[in-house]
């Protein structure tokens, strides 16, 4: 069950992209977290210890077909038939994700029903290239254009928008390799790197 009620006046939810890491080296798995309004000093997304409360994953995944299975004329094989579907689910723990590099709050949720709403019916289908990283950027937009989710930069002090943040979410990835985490402020030693866009500090999520 979420902590999130569906429209929260106060201490509004953060809507926070997760990047996972993939087999090939430098490539991401792009997926939305929603997650609390920071605090000073941060505090456990997870909440009480004894209770701990899962946070809600919204991502499109590559699953195998109902169908089953293709065949390969070339290769003379049996190959599996995927296709990216969207779902979901629950992060019960932040430092037990398998694969999880880094994070980015891009936004304040000022309707968690009409985002999900929204995410549930962007495409995800028919388009050459697709990945999660197009879904996100894509989804990210429509929120934003209709007024579900909003924020401005804590450094620019602009309305966040995806194609200025594309860029900066890669290159942040890629500094938070464990050598480069000192230049970009990171101090945590426990919990998962997240960059604040709307606050525009960095620190450690758990």
């Amino acid at each position: 069950m979420s902590c999130f009620s569906p429209r929260t006046p106060r201490k509004k939810p953060r809507l926070t992209i997760a990047l996972f890491t993939l087999p090939q080296k430098g490539k991401y798995h792009y997926t939305f977290l929603l997650t609390p309004k920071p605090s000073s000093p941060p505090v456990s997304t997870r909440g009480d210890p004894a209770n701990p409360t899962p946070l809600v994953k919204f991502s499109v995944e590559k699953r195998e077909k109902g169908a089953g299975r293709g065949w390969d004329v070339r290769r003379g094989k049996e190959v599996k038939e995927v296709q990216w579907v969207f779902e979901r689910g629950e992060i019960p723990d932040l430092e037990m994700a398998a694969g999880l590099h880094c994070l980015v709050t891009v936004g304040k949720v000022l309707d968690v029903l009409a985002l999900e709403e929204i995410l549930a019916e962007v495409e995800i289908e028919g388009e050459k290239g697709f990945d999660s990283e197009a879904w996100v950027g894509e989804a990210f937009e429509r929120c934003r254009s209709r007024g579900v989710v909003t924020g401005k930069s804590g450094v620019s002090g602009r309305e966040v928008r995806w194609r200025e943040l594309e860029e900066e979410i890669g290159e942040f990835a890629r500094r938070m390799g464990t050598r480069e985490r000192d230049e970009v402020g990171w101090m945590g030693e426990e919990g998962v790197p997240c960059w604040d866009v709307l606050g525009g500090g960095v620190y450690a999520m758990s």
